[in-house]
This record gives structure tokens, C-alpha cells and sequence, in this order.
């Protein structure tokens, strides 16, 4: 291998890492995602999903939607949750995956439990 290819590789390798370290959130700027634009993964829309109260794995408000927000004004991808520091869960906002909730009924429940919630970054809008 030659000097060359070693140090493209070595700066490829580098930069991948770097960017496996940053938080999701820090890694592209988010947008707010607003009106009727559709929620597939919660069969609603943002609008309606925008302060739905957020319920932790035992069935205990933990939160509310603040916002949805996504890669760009039409591709939702994160709801940004605020958090009332209940239960373990730290107040304040987080951005989370939307997959990583399910609405039944109108009852919006996290699947994330307070432990995996902290190693998340906080959602600085």
C-alpha cells in the first residue's frame, strides 16, 4: 500500500468515526415539519401530533410533543419531546425517533426507557 493510499484511508476511517460520535441531532440540521404534512408511522399529521402528552413504559405522563421535526419540512422523522422530569426522565427537551413511539387510540407511549433517554442529547431548537 502505498503512503498515499494509506493516509486517504487513514482520513476516511477518521472521519467516519467522527461522525458516528456525533449526535444524530448534531449531524444535520432539522427542520420543523408543520400543518398536514402526514406522520405515516402514527397515522396522523403533525399538526395533530404537535402536544399530544407522551406516556412512558408504564403508563405515567412523562411528557408532551412540543414540535416534530425532520431532515426537511416534509420528511418527519423525530418528535421533540418535553419532558417534565418524572420517573426518571430529565426535564427538558429531546428530540427521539419516531419509531421509537406508538400511538394506540389517541395515547402517544414511548418505548425508550429513562436510562437510554439520557444518553440522548438534548433538542436545543
Amino acid at each position: 500500500m502505498s503512503v498515499k493510499t494509506f493516509a486517504l484511508s487513514t482520513i476516511a476511517a477518521l472521519s467516519l468515526a467522527a461522525a458516528a460520535a456525533m449526535p444524530a441531532a448534531a449531524q444535520s440540521a432539522m427542520v420543523d415539519v408543520r400543518g398536514s404534512q402526514p406522520l405515516a408511522a402514527w397515522n396522523t399529521t403533525a399538526e395533530r401530533a404537535n402536544g399530544l402528552d407522551v406516556l412512558g413504559p408504564n403508563g405515567a405522563k412523562i411528557g408532551m410533543v412540543d414540535t416534530i421535526v425532520g431532515d426537511d419540512a416534509s420528511t418527519p422523522t423525530m418528535a421533540v419531546v418535553e419532558f417534565i422530569g418524572v420517573e426518571g426522565y430529565r426535564a427538558g427537551k429531546t428530540a427521539i425517533p419516531l419509531e421509537q413511539f406508538t400511538l394506540a387510540d389517541g395515547i402517544l407511549s414511548l418505548r425508550t426507557n429513562a436510562s437510554e433517554l439520557a444518553a440522548m442529547p438534548a433538542y436545543n431548537s
